[in-house]
């Protein structure tokens, strides 16, 4: 009987150490995870422009934070340039739906075609 108690105890230890093993990993995972995609939407800016006579202004759709201005793209993307280091990304919206994206090297426009 006493050897009965020492094994369950034995076997309830080694799998309590081992849930608390793969549970320490799962966490560290999920906690890495959500480092990764919190530093990616920080550098990415969804930003929707706004007409405002000749100029052209964008802002932040989340926090409606100002981007950029100018009067043309070139002028908002050099504004961009200057404000943001390259490892940031602008995805221009209009309406819900995405119709531009800027990114580092070339900081040049490129259409965005979402197939839904």
């Amino acid at each position: 009987m006493a050897d009965f108690v020492i094994q369950t105890v034995l076997w309830f230890v080694f799998f309590w150490v081992a849930h608390k093993i793969i549970e320490g990993h799962i966490q560290t995972r999920i906690k890495a995870k959500n480092e990764l995609i919190k530093e990616i939407m920080d550098k990415t800016h969804i930003v929707k422009a706004e007409n405002h006579g000749e100029m052209i202004y964008w802002f932040e759709v989340n926090n409606d934070s100002f981007v950029a201005q100018g009067k043309n793209m070139s002028e908002l993307i050099q504004h961009c340039k200057l404000r943001y280091p390259p490892t940031h990304h602008f995805l221009i919206i209009e309406g819900e739906k995405v119709i531009f994206k800027v990114s580092a090297p070339d900081w040049m426009p490129v259409p965005v075609d979402l197939k839904t």
